[in-house]
């Protein structure tokens, strides 16, 4: 087994001469550091509470943001996106989408402010208007998370303004 996984490849990139280059140790930290992660992830509430905050946009500490980047977080948490183009107030009720109407319902498995800059009908939300509104609620296990956004679109740009909800770490 040990000689097996002395000839893969990434192995034999971290390796000279037989021994090991300070890269081999660097990626088995973070290989180390990102389970580590995954198993508090699990079982430890405030670590969960830091992941969610992850998909509102709420980590202020670029360190912070970064070393959750190690962990795969898709499937993991549970998003919903509630998108209008009146003022949401707290959680909106309808789940069901209709742009005619100007509102817009969708679950979601991984980042879900990406719907807002990479969504197929991001140009459709501001046809009418260049401003409208956005609820995410987010949870995994036991712990929930809820932000509401007011969008502006100023020519190619689209601001995210947090209205309530956005908290530091």
């Amino acid at each position: 087994m040990r000689d097996y996984i002395a000839k893969l490849p990434l192995v034999q990139c971290f390796t000279v001469q037989g021994r090991r280059t300070p890269g081999f140790y660097a990626i088995t930290l973070a290989l180390g550091l990102a389970l580590v992660l995954q198993c508090l992830k699990l079982i430890h509430p405030a670590t969960q509470q830091s992941f969610l905050k992850q998909f509102h946009c709420q980590t202020r500490s670029f360190a912070v943001w970064s070393l959750r980047q190690t962990v795969p977080s898709m499937y993991s948490f549970e998003n919903q996106v509630w998108w209008s183009r009146a003022p949401l107030d707290g959680r909106p009720t309808f789940t069901q989408s209709d742009l005619d109407a100007g509102r817009y319902h969708v679950w979601l498995n991984h980042f879900p402010l990406h719907f807002v800059t990479y969504n197929f009908y991001r140009d459709l939300f501001f046809m009418e208007s260049d401003e409208s509104y956005l609820h995410l609620e987010s949870s995994f296990q036991h712990q929930n998370l809820s932000s509401s956004y007011k969008l502006e679109r100023d020519h190619d740009v689209v601001r995210i303004i947090p209205m309530r909800g956005a908290g530091d770490e």
